[in-house]
């Protein structure tokens, strides 16, 4: 089919009889959407659906799309490369979910995934169309994910491939219809999460003998909405040895013989992801680091962990140790109990002992951390913050009385060794340096919103005899 006309212009006869031969094609041969079809024109450029009218409509208009000759969205067939343009490109065909089962252990991913381990084996068996054995369901939505994940797709874009592929391929095809289809798949594959409620005024979580409440014991707001909905509070060794690594292997020489032992460092900070927009929201996302790697590795990406988001309409501020019970509470097993460990190296288990060695925060952040106002020693601040009672949430009375100059008594003394590290805290210099930075600069330009020259500033100043 003569497809010049696709350059012509608009107004001449060429160019309406090629969009009429085109909405013709498209009637025939290309898969119906609900009734639609992916649109063309220059605007679309196949990124949305219309009917075959608004079709017509949008190429009189606005245009055909003139990179698109061959018509691969309406049921034309792609065309073939030559050997010479085409490159050669590793697929991996085979799932290997028996060997990712290894790496885990055997009975540890039984034990943690007993309810999805039979489905995942029918999954990793099953050709993805009768006859057919070079890729079975599970192959074939692990290949399609790891393109989306090299590449960089969007989950939009990777249903559409889903919804094209399947359209193609024999009806009695195995291939998810959506991402979200292969994405319930390949959930066994990932690691499992908990979703633990809180009270809206940062008062409690709803675990341990709160778990079956329904209202706050604390401020007595409600659990969930009136609509009955989900509640949106919802939570879910060759380093160079500092001093503070000596002093650890001389208060715990137990601890410090076995390298395996691993020294985390806890860090967080308050962000909005939705960056400028008048969206209110407050994510905190608490991130280890293993500093038993070396400086060149414990950084990178792929060795830092994600333990815990806290998210929600806003800064939970001073009742920051809420949503960090859990974690010490795993914290403390890992040094008290000790945990068995599987090793995939030489498939054997060992005890594996774990501490945070210090955390690394702003200087707003620490305050919400430690609540000091002034440095010691650890066993002196634990000696003045001990018999502290700490009322959790938004709504309690807090004492602010001159006599009472500490804020709380911080969660991380739960640990058995908080007390006697001589650094807890570290201070992110270059996200301070930043935020000196926007406030020298805020205040010099006199920015809106970032400048510190406000009515309390020149107030301060005058209680501090300064002007």
């Amino acid at each position: 089919m003569n497809r010049s006309w696709i350059q012509a212009r608009r107004i001449i006869d060429e160019y309406q009889e090629g969009v009429e031969d085109f909405i013709n094609f498209a009637q025939q041969h290309a898969p119906v959407l609900g009734g639609n079809y992916f649109c063309p024109c220059v605007n679309c450029v196949n990124g949305r659906h219309h009917s075959l009218e608004v079709i017509r409509s949008h190429l009189i208009c606005d245009g055909f799309s003139r990179s698109y000759t061959n018509w691969i969205w309406h049921g034309e067939q792609p065309k073939m490369l030559t050997a010479a343009d085409t490159e050669p490109v590793h697929v991996q065909t085979e799932d290997r979910m028996e060997d990712m089962i290894c790496d885990l252990g055997h009975e540890s991913f039984l034990q943690a995934q007993t309810p999805y381990y039979e489905q995942l084996k029918i999954d990793s068996k099953l050709p993805l169309y009768l006859g057919y054995t070079t890729f079975t369901q599970l192959s074939a939505v692990l290949a399609l994910v790891n393109l989306k994940a090299r590449f960089g797709w969007s989950d939009k874009s990777m249903t559409e491939l889903f919804v094209l592929l399947k359209s193609m391929l024999p009806s009695d095809n195995k291939l998810p219809k959506s991402h979200y289809e292969a994405k319930k798949i390949l959930c066994p594959v990932g690691m499992e999460y908990q979703k633990i409620h809180a009270c809206r005024n940062d008062c409690v979580l709803y675990r341990n003998e709160y778990a079956e409440l329904q209202n706050c014991p604390t401020c007595g707001e409600s659990r969930y909405k009136l609509n009955d909905g989900e509640n949106p509070y919802d939570v879910p060794t060759n380093n160079p040895r500092p001093a503070k690594w000596k002093t650890i292997d001389h208060l715990y020489p137990e601890f410090g013989a076995k390298p395996r032992n691993l020294r985390l460092g806890l860090a967080s900070d308050g962000m909005n992801p939705f960056g400028n927009l008048t969206t209110t929201h407050s994510s905190w996302p608490m991130l280890l680091m293993i500093y038993n790697l070396p400086p060149s590795l414990c950084m990178k990406r792929k060795y830092i962990m994600l333990a815990m988001m806290i998210a929600g309409p806003r800064q939970p501020g001073n009742d920051l140790d809420v949503y960090l019970q859990p974690l010490i509470e795993d914290l403390r097993k890992l040094w008290v109990n000790v945990v068995d460990v599987y090793d995939a190296d030489n498939g054997q288990t060992f005890r594996l002992r774990v501490m945070i060695f210090c955390t690394v925060n702003d200087f707003p952040a620490y305050d919400e951390c430690e609540g000091a106002p002034e440095p010691l020693a650890g066993h002196e601040v634990y000696d003045r913050v001990k018999d502290i009672v700490t009322i959790f949430g938004k709504t309690q009375r807090k004492d602010h009385a001159d006599k009472n100059i500490w804020k709380k008594r911080s969660v991380f003394f739960d640990l058995p060794y908080w007390s006697k590290l001589h650094v807890r805290h570290c201070l992110n210099v270059m996200h301070v340096e930043k935020n000196v930075c926007d406030s020298l600069i805020g205040t010099l330009l006199n920015i809106k919103g970032k400048t510190k020259d406000s009515l309390k500033c020149r107030q301060d100043l005058v209680e501090m005899g300064i002007r």
